[in-house]
């Protein structure tokens, strides 16, 4: 969710209009979420900004929010919706003002039958493909994975994996070691593995740095810690 709605934010602050469809969040969680990296507040402090009256998390609240609220971009969180509800309401925003990015968080949370899980996320997945082409924009979908021990995600481990490994242009799996192997003293790099790409090398890993206390990914500007053995 980190990823997707940040690439929300960062877009639709720089004027591009886009549309974030939150499934399990509330419209208050994600804007939250998006003051915190934006602002670069702790998440703690802005659940309950009474625990500390730091005077400078109040002036960078002030300004991430209005900010926030001048970006060209909007969250549907309206829950259980089917892959043709979210197409219909993103051609609607379209129509109303062209997009350049279209999120959905996340798959696993759509509304279907249930009976045929993988082949419904499939025909779930060409649904979004084809508005990806209809629209001529990216199309960001978060899925769930189904994490068996430690070792690094691969494609397999995403839930009913046969139909998204079929249709998705690209596949990126995210991987945090202190996570997996439940160590705290300090944070790992985040792992971003390119396991499925058209037109591009897969196998490839971008190391983010960990900034989860104020909900965001950051680039690494000298070194990479460590990983957590």
């Amino acid at each position: 969710s980190i990823l997707g709605f940040s690439q929300l934010a960062f877009a639709g602050l720089r004027g591009h209009r886009c549309v974030g469809f939150s499934l399990e969040m509330t419209y208050d969680a994600v804007l939250q979420r998006m003051v915190s990296a934006h602002g670069t507040i702790p998440h703690d402090w802005l659940r309950s900004p009474a625990s500390d009256r730091d005077a400078d998390h109040w002036s960078k609240l002030s300004l991430a929010v209005r900010d926030l609220q001048s970006a060209a971009f909007t969250i549907d969180d309206q829950p259980r919706l089917t892959a043709e509800q979210i197409v219909a309401r993103a051609k609607r925003e379209h129509m109303r003002d062209p997009l350049k990015l279209v999120v959905v968080d996340h798959l696993h949370d759509m509304r279907r039958a249930g009976k045929d899980l993988v082949n419904e996320i499939a025909d779930d997945c060409r649904i979004l493909k084809a508005l990806a082409k209809d629209l001529k924009v990216p199309v960001i979908v978060m899925a769930q994975l189904n994490r068996q021990g430690t070792d690094r995600p691969v494609l397999k481990d995403l839930r009913a994996s046969g139909g998204i490994e079929e249709v998705a242009d690209v596949v990126l799996l995210m991987h945090r070691e202190d996570y997996q192997k439940f160590d705290d003293r300090e944070p790992s790099p985040v792992e971003i593995i390119v396991a499925k790409g058209r037109n591009m090398p897969t196998g490839k890993t971008i190391y983010l740095k960990n900034r989860y206390d104020v909900q965001r990914l950051d680039d690494f500007v000298d070194y990479i810690p460590p990983r957590v053995e």
